[in-house]
């Protein structure tokens, strides 16, 4: 974390491991700048902001760069208020981001393309998605960063295709795998909403789907609608495993000669006994939420990705929202490529709980309207929350803040170790958004 330390008549900036010099006097100052731990106190007037750095002009003449993220939040605040209500500040700021915006391709320092346009203040966004992108060895990224309903930055990495031919656009779509159930979670809850469903609702006695054979554990007519969508259905992978991931499995036992379906999936599993009681306790669960895509059918009378499109993305004035799909010729021309086979697992079957496959952008014009906890935005609330996505060939993020800021980021690959990826990219995109003095 950067500090201010303060000894006489001097003072040393810390950042990162760079060092800075500098001396001050405390006469005949415009305003008193603190540091965000409040220890630390310097008077001098604003003078510009360039990139992560505001120029700070003491009472000798001498200018200083600080960094952004270290001062307090007012400060913070007060900066945007002058960089934006100055005619002259305003007219300095207008020129330098003609020449801050970026062509629409350039090579970034790895020798990596990126597309799109693109600002100084999030220049750190580049490297960091350049450097996650060589952790995951992925050929293809994408990101959108949004406040509110604008756009604030977009970018597409790399090329979308095999052969590196077809450079990756900012509107390039991709599986976002789980990050699929904040969708599902939005679809369900309004439904609640428009009295259409209840979250009490007994799932499996009113579903219509009959067991593939004898039903082994009555528990699992007890399963209610909110139990689901809080992964309390009972169902434990860790202990039992995942039907989603066993589609082989499944044909074999119920004996099909086409592919498995989401409906074949819960008759076998309305077979297999729970591990836990409703209600009981937390366990993710990708089947609760295949389950939930089959409530929203039931109720509405439609397929899944049309209550989605329906419900989700007209309002929203979102164009690509699709279904993911094992086969190439499947896809739209939008997609990009995935460095597994197309029978490395079996994605046709996962729409509501990990197959849905879009942009970056549309996921920011999601969260724009939504949480992703499925619930609606209202003005003036701040909540924080952070989905993740994570199938072999995809890497997701969904990242909301309390500023109102959303960010959405696709790779064409994963880590191994995806959790800790998850993780640290979280923590760099957050901490790369607290430098950009835009969205303060």
């Amino acid at each position: 974390m950067s500090t201010l330390k303060q000894s006489g008549l001097r003072t040393i900036l810390r950042i990162a491991t760079h060092t800075f010099l500098f001396t001050f006097t405390s006469i005949g100052i415009a305003r008193e700048w603190q540091d965000n731990s409040g220890d630390y106190r310097v008077e001098a007037e604003f003078v510009r902001v360039e990139g992560a750095k505001v120029i700070l002009k003491k009472s000798n003449g001498q200018q200083i760069e600080v960094a952004i993220n270290i001062l307090s939040l007012a400060d913070r605040k007060y900066i945007l208020n002058a960089n934006t209500s100055n005619p002259v500040q305003e007219r300095t700021q207008n020129r330098r981001e003609k020449k801050t915006v970026s062509p629409s391709i350039v090579r970034l320092k790895s020798g990596r393309i990126a597309t799109g346009t693109g600002k100084l203040e999030f220049q750190e966004i580049d490297t960091i998605v350049d450097d996650f992108m060589r952790r995951v060895d992925c050929q293809a990224a994408t990101i959108a960063i949004a406040n509110g309903e604008q756009i604030l930055y977009s970018r597409g990495y790399g090329w979308m295709d095999k052969l590196g031919n077809v450079p990756t656009h900012p509107n390039a779509v991709m599986r976002i795998a789980s990050c699929s159930k904040p969708i599902t979670k939005a679809v369900i809850k309004s439904l609640v909403a428009s009295n259409k469903l209840s979250l009490s609702l007994p799932v499996f006695q009113n579903l219509g789907i009959a067991p593939a054979g004898p039903v082994v554990d009555p528990r699992l007519y007890r399963i209610t609608v909110g139990d689901l969508l809080e992964h309390k259905g009972g169902f434990d992978g860790k202990v039992s495993f995942d039907p989603m991931f066993r589609t082989d499995m499944i044909r074999q036992e119920l004996r099909l000669k086409t592919q498995v379906t989401p409906v074949n999936i819960i008759q076998y599993m309305l077979t297999q006994p729970l591990q836990i009681n409703p209600g009981e306790k937390y366990c993710y669960s990708n089947f609760g939420y295949c389950v939930l895509g089959r409530v929203a059918e039931k109720v509405t009378g439609r397929p899944y990705i049309e209550v989605v499109q329906r419900i989700i993305c007209q309002p929203l004035g979102i164009p690509d929202f699709y279904l993911s799909r094992n086969s190439i010729r499947e896809r739209p021309a939008s997609e990009v490529w995935y460095p597994v086979k197309d029978s490395a697992f079996c994605v046709d079957i996962m729409d509501s709980h990990g197959g849905i496959t879009t942009s970056a952008i549309s996921l920011c014009k999601f969260m724009q309207k939504y949480w992703n906890s499925g619930e609606l935005r209202e003005d003036g609330q701040r909540q924080k929350w952070n989905s993740f996505g994570s199938l072999p060939g995809t890497t997701a993020m969904m990242l909301q803040r309390p500023d109102g800021m959303n960010c959405a980021v696709l790779m064409n690959n994963r880590h191994n170790d995806y959790r800790e990826i998850h993780d640290r990219l979280s923590v760099s995109i957050n901490e790369a958004l607290d430098l950009s003095l835009i969205h303060i």
